[in-house]
């Protein structure tokens, strides 16, 4: 069967069989299973967790629809980065789109126009090929230490689910690195919001590790230059 599939070659040595690997088609296969690594980043502990959390809100829903308005959650990490760098990667259209969705989805297109009320907008694919979109805009902006914008994730016909009020702050620790602080608060949430409010923090961990990850292959193709 594998000889049939191209995989191996067979080389008859007397009552023996000895088979060789063929590297084209085992490349072929690897490239084609690559395309579905996406959907593996969710490891069962991470699974629980969320499934957990979305019982958790399903009975906050229960007992009120506003349920999750005034939320806040806070996150804080340190990147291999100037603040300049992290602002550009915050505000410039071409470097979000390198990392600005959670590992389940693939950005497709970003919108963004860096000054209060300006656009930001963003499309994101799922692997079953539809898009998810959130759609906003900035409301303050202090290059390159402090950004704040507001997001609605939107349902099939266009309308808001909830409403994301974000601030962005940066700031240098050393001459190489920064320390990134998201502060997320709650408003206008719906019963549909539901489940995104139950991934929230999840999904922007898992976003915040491709911006660490689009950060350094950017750092790696400038050292190669």
């Amino acid at each position: 069967m594998l000889e049939k599939a191209r995989l191996v070659l067979m080389y008859p040595q007397g009552q023996r069989r000895v088979y060789a690997l063929q590297a084209e088609p085992l490349q072929e296969i690897y490239a084609w299973v690559g395309a579905f690594k996406p959907d593996w980043l969710n490891p069962p502990c991470m699974l629980h967790e969320y499934t957990d959390a979305l019982k958790r809100e399903e009975a906050l829903a229960a007992e009120n629809s506003s349920w999750a308005n005034g939320r806040s959650v806070t996150i804080s990490r340190v990147f291999t980065a100037s603040p300049a760098v992290l602002w550009r990667f915050w505000t410039e259209a071409t470097a979000m789109k390198q990392w600005w969705s959670p590992e389940y989805l693939t950005t497709r297109r970003v919108e963004s126009d860096p000054r209060p009320g300006g656009t930001l907008r963003v499309d994101m694919e799922q692997s079953d090929g539809s898009i998810h979109t959130a759609d906003g805009h900035y409301t303050q902006l202090r290059k390159p230490e402090r950004l704040e914008f507001m997001m609605c994730p939107l349902d099939a016909a266009g309308k808001p689910i909830f409403e994301s009020h974000n601030a962005v702050k940066l700031e240098a620790v050393d001459t190489t690195r920064t320390r990134l602080t998201l502060n997320i608060r709650l408003a206008a949430s719906t019963s549909a919001a539901v489940k995104y409010i139950a991934g929230l923090e999840i999904g922007w961990n898992q976003t915040l590790d491709k911006l660490e990850r689009a950060l350094a292959a950017t750092k790696e193709s400038e050292t190669r230059m």
